[in-house]
């Protein structure tokens, strides 16, 4: 599922297929831009809870392009993760 896409945004942001996909810990949030990155639900979590972008290459402080679209789109993707798998257990 695409959360954006290159038309119209800097960020192309899915849920990245993974055969090996059982819980949370293997969700894999897929977020390019300049670079293409696949990151795994934990990583995204503590990435949005922090407001530490440094995973996709944007240390504090940083100018992320479009930024409110990539929070929307990353908070959206956690939301479908943990209605998906709705125990970490």
């Amino acid at each position: 599922m695409a959360y954006s896409r290159w038309f119209g945004s800097n960020w192309y942001i899915f849920w990245h297929a993974n055969e090996n996909e059982r819980d949370r810990s293997t969700c894999l949030l897929a977020i390019w831009d300049k670079d293409c990155h696949t990151l795994p639900y934990p990583v995204v979590k503590k990435m949005l809870e922090d407001d530490d972008w440094t995973p996709i290459g944007y240390p504090p402080g940083s100018d992320i392009p479009e930024k409110d679209t990539l929070v929307s789109c990353v908070k959206q993707w956690v939301k479908d993760v943990e209605e998906t798998y709705p125990s970490d257990d």
